[in-house]
């Protein structure tokens, strides 16, 4: 979140005796930014005592009511650290009153939601601070926000789709990115709940591959792609697509999003080389580079995912696995980065390569629901090798065990236990439900040809198998279409 008033940089890291001769020189305005900037850097006792201080000082009393305003937000943050989120909502309040016209005040109530873990509430603020005014979304809603209360709430539509609204009404996007895969969210809402008009508003504007891929195979979308003015499909989008990511890398060549969003295009297209080439340059990073920040450590972690699966797709295995063990380092917190962690214990497990799998995913950290099925469809595949039964079976309950989409693994277990049968009801059910239809109908859908590891292609043969049966075939028909795509995705 940006601050009302630039830190007066080293001021609030000077020895106490200097600090209080600082502080007695300083006007109020520059006795805040020493505060802040003790805030920012975690000290929260010494921002506590400058605040103190200051509350003592008569200038702030004399001082402008945007000055007081920022005192109190201050504040607010501080209280909101030692976890009394009412009293620092009570205090932005105090701080808005101040500073009716300025939108720091009503914005900040969403994080702190978040942060109190009260990620509806949060969403709630978020829309209401935008429906008071929606300049600037992109400057004033931060995506790691943004990210933090998509997966929040991604099982309460009633909080989600007004959330997803009001950004798409407001024009935000993710780092310079529109984020169209929360505009395809946003359509299948409106779709469920009958909104027409609005479902076209959304369709009309979303242009990128995959997003236009997943309107396309889903009849709920049917009318609202055919009221386009100018029909596009997935294939035709990528070219132009690729283009303007190119572009943006061009323009800001160490901004990490950008650069994953052109690796994921390039692997779309089959342009595997092409990753390899402009993910070079972040080969060799270091979690190091990246101290400190969490988000920075994540993205770094997905970039070069993304660029061992390139690797993995040209054949260079052992340069590929090399690659996912670097990016494997950068997890927050001195941890491993636990996505990472998962896909190449499941690449270790389907190369036949059972105990090292194992081995791999016995300790995980900050993972989630879907992430723990990732792990028990790892624990299928190696026990199965092993020939450990009531293993494979605990994992495979385990996975039956969740809901929505955190249940997708439960298809591959069952795949690569020949379970053809269950596979084809585990489609169907799928297909039948509207929280899971469309990850099922991108998964039905035929793509180019894709290298894989021995054990994954061998589910995927039974998965086509399991595709041409008859129930499985008027299933897809009944909802959406199942067509061949000359496009390589990875997700």
């Amino acid at each position: 979140m940006s601050l009302s008033f630039a830190p007066l940089l080293g001021a609030a890291n000077l020895p106490p005796q200097k600090l209080a001769s600082a502080m007695s020189e300083a006007t109020p305005s520059e006795q805040l930014a020493m505060g802040w900037t003790a805030a920012r850097q975690g000290d929260y006792t010494r921002a506590r005592a400058l605040l103190a201080r200051l509350r003592a000082d008569p200038q702030l009393a004399r001082s402008g009511n945007e000055v007081q305003a920022n005192a109190y937000e201050l504040e607010a943050w501080l209280t909101l650290e030692a976890k009394r989120t009412d009293e620092a909502l009570a205090l932005l309040r105090k701080a808005q009153a101040l500073t009716p016209d300025r939108t720091y005040p009503r914005d900040t109530r969403s994080p702190f939601y978040a942060t109190a873990g009260r990620p509806a509430d949060a969403a709630r603020a978020l829309c209401e601070a935008l429906a008071w005014n929606g300049d600037d979304a992109s400057a004033r809603f931060e995506p790691v926000l943004i990210n933090h209360l998509a997966q929040a709430l991604r099982d309460d539509n009633a909080a989600l789709q007004p959330l997803l609204q009001a950004l798409f009404d407001t024009q935000w996007t993710d780092e310079g990115q529109d984020p169209q895969y929360r505009w395809q969210r946003l359509a299948e809402m409106q779709a469920d709940a009958g909104q027409t008009e609005a479902l076209q508003r959304t369709v009309a504007r979303i242009d990128q591959p995959m997003p236009l891929l997943h309107l396309g195979i889903d009849r709920r979308f049917d009318a609202a792609m055919a009221a386009r003015a100018t029909p596009l499909s997935a294939e035709a989008a990528l070219p132009a697509y690729v283009a303007l990511l190119r572009g943006n890398v061009q323009a800001h060549p160490n901004q990490l999003p950008h650069v994953t969003a052109l690796l994921t295009a390039l692997l779309l297209a089959g342009d595997n080389a092409g990753v390899l080439d402009a993910s070079a340059p972040f080969a060799d990073a270091t979690p190091a580079s990246h101290a400190h920040d969490d988000e920075a450590l994540m993205k770094m972690a997905w970039l070069l995912n993304l660029r061992a699966e390139a690797q993995r797709r040209l054949g260079q295995t052992d340069a590929a696995v090399a690659t996912l063990r670097h990016a494997m380092s950068f997890g927050p917190g001195g941890h491993a980065a636990v996505g990472q962690q998962l896909n190449l214990a499941l690449w270790l497990a389907d190369d036949r390569q059972p105990a090292q799998a194992l081995a791999l995913i016995e300790e995980l950290h900050a993972i989630s629901d879907y992430g723990r099925s990732v792990a028990d469809l790892v624990r299928v595949v190696a026990y199965q090798q092993l020939g450990d039964a009531a293993a494979v079976a605990r994992a495979t309950a385990a996975i039956a065990g969740r809901k929505g989409n955190d249940r997708d693994p439960y298809l591959h277990a069952l795949l690569a236990q020949g379970r053809q049968d269950d596979a084809a009801a585990e489609i169907i059910r799928r297909l039948r439900s509207v929280d899971t239809r469309q990850n099922m109908l991108h998964d039905a859908q035929q793509y180019g040809d894709i290298p894989r590891w021995p054990l994954a292609a061998e589910r995927e043969v039974l998965l086509q198998l399991v595709l041409q049966r008859a129930d499985v075939r008027d299933a897809i028909a009944a909802v959406g279409t199942r067509g061949q795509h000359a496009l390589y995705p990875f997700e």
